[in-house]
């Protein structure tokens, strides 16, 4: 979980220059983390998805968080912005 989240929060917080990160923020990206498992892999016990799938399962999640900021205001929406998820991938580490 905080292998996932807090790197997201962070960076998306980045992105859009975010005024404040208010707990509501974790909720949501706590909320789009558990979207993205399969049903059938919850019901193995696996509760997140695989780690070796980090890097797009970051920029999924990045993609989603960097949204709902700029959604709800909290930062300014970048400019050209038309897909989240790739806006965020093109932005992230090596």
């Amino acid at each position: 979980n905080n292998a996932y989240i807090f790197p997201c929060v962070g960076h998306a917080a980045v992105l859009c220059q975010c005024r404040s990160i208010p707990e509501d923020i974790f909720l949501a990206a706590a909320y789009a983390l558990a979207d993205m498992q399969p049903k059938a892999e919850l019901l193995k016990g696996h509760l997140f998805p695989p780690f070796a799938a980090i890097k797009d399962v970051s920029a999924v999640l990045g993609g989603r968080v960097l949204k709902y900021m700029c959604d709800n205001k909290l930062g300014s929406v970048p400019q050209r912005v038309e897909d989240w998820e790739a806006f965020y991938r093109l932005h992230m580490w090596g």
